[in-house]
């Protein structure tokens, strides 16, 4: 299995691995090193099938650099980037002719490729089978994966009342800024609503929805006191958590996010609502 290495991506071809592998069958799934680790939480506590000792994971390592001149080309790009933002009409007008043509961007070759790929679809006799979603399997094949340990999150689900607990997480790609953080704890607490609230430190240096670099291993701060003082009604979970399971649980009633793929297949699936927040491409 090579998927694009993304979460977005690798859910939907990780969960046929598992399957494939519960049948005795060795897989062996190729990703960046940090983009597995959530994958591998997701067998821990697994039991009576084939998929911890014939599922594989490949781990990539990507090459970085911390020098200051590529540091410098990217603030340099940044900077470009808020120019087309502030002034676009005027930065066109000053770039003139260096912005390339649409024949120079695609080449010469471009319309008889098209034409020729769309032949081969109209032609093509060969059967095409279109797999997935998988998650749906997955939730009803309790002996296959049931788990012999429930996460946190779980335990806290099984004591509420159906529908009561709203469920929030921004997905493994997205950080908040402290400020935005600040602001969904506030209106958390005084709300006085039962939730979990999976709150996300960077994998790796990223951007955060304000476009301000967020450095591996940046730490995510809660206002003093907030965790003590929603206690019982609400958790904070800052790792992996067990997200189609709590969208499955009778007890959840709502669904914050950023509306990524896997979330919105999952969450729709389960007949659970969406209060959406897109970020970035989503």
């Amino acid at each position: 299995m090579v998927p694009w290495p993304e979460h977005g991506h690798l859910n939907p071809l990780f969960l046929p691995s598992r399957f494939i592998a519960s049948h005795n069958i060795h897989v062996h799934l190729l990703s960046l090193g940090a983009r597995s680790q959530d994958l591998k939480q997701c067998l821990q506590g697994a039991r009576r099938n084939f998929t911890n000792k014939n599922l594989h994971f490949c781990d990539l390592s990507v090459p970085t650099s911390d020098s200051e001149s590529d540091k410098d080309a990217y603030l340099t790009l940044r900077q470009v980037i808020d120019i087309v933002d502030e002034d676009q009409d005027k930065l066109i007008e000053q770039l003139g002719d260096e912005f390339p043509t649409v024949e120079s961007t695609f080449g010469p070759n471009l319309e008889e490729y098209i034409k020729e790929e769309r032949e081969w679809k109209l032609n093509n006799n060969k059967p095409l089978w279109c797999l997935g979603p998988f998650h749906m399997l997955l939730e009803s094949s309790t002996d296959i994966y049931h788990r012999s340990t429930r996460h946190v999150c779980l335990e806290f689900l099984d004591k509420k009342d159906v529908h009561s607990v709203i469920f929030l997480t921004f997905g493994t790609t997205t950080i908040l800024s402290q400020e935005q953080v600040n602001e969904l704890a506030l209106g958390l607490e005084q709300s006085g609503h039962k939730f979990i609230w999976v709150v996300r430190e960077a994998d790796d240096e990223m951007m955060d929805t304000e476009n301000t670099v967020v450095e591996k291993d940046a730490k995510i701060e809660l206002s003093e006191g907030f965790e003590e003082r929603v206690e019982g009604r609400g958790i904070v979970v800052r790792n992996w958590a067990p997200q189609l399971e709590i969208l499955g649980h009778s007890s959840t009633s709502g669904f914050i996010n950023h509306c990524g793929w896997n979330s919105c297949m999952e969450s729709i699936s389960m007949g659970v609502p969406i209060a959406s927040w897109p970020i970035h491409v989503d």
